[in-house]
């Protein structure tokens, strides 16, 4: 049943590719770990108030990002972020040091 869900999404991101304009769209609403005088983002609200949230800020990004990017390959059955990152680098070996840099963060 999964492997056929994957599949009908594949299919329809292949239709319906503003779908991942809006899925990158939605990634850059996440504001960055620095701020305008490269302190840290601490949080406005909720449990982790002025505190700095390092899976929001930092993770959240390379996690939006390595999903984004496989979803445009159409890479299916790689749901790990460090193997996303890989898979990216072997299809993409112009880019792969940025994608390495990238995994190595996580």
């Amino acid at each position: 049943m999964a492997e056929e869900l994957s599949a009908h999404i594949y299919q329809e991101i292949g239709k319906k590719q503003v779908f991942l304009n809006f899925l990158a769209l939605n990634a850059m609403k996440n504001p960055p770990p620095l701020g305008f005088f490269r302190d840290f983002v601490l949080e406005r609200s909720g449990e982790n108030r002025d505190q700095f949230d390092i899976k929001l800020r930092a993770m959240l990004p390379l996690t939006d990002l390595a999903r984004l990017l496989v979803l445009s390959h159409q890479i299916v059955g790689i749901n790990n972020t460090f193997r996303r990152f890989e898979k990216l680098a072997e299809l993409e070996p112009a880019n792969a040091e940025l994608f390495f840099t990238s995994w190595q963060s996580l």
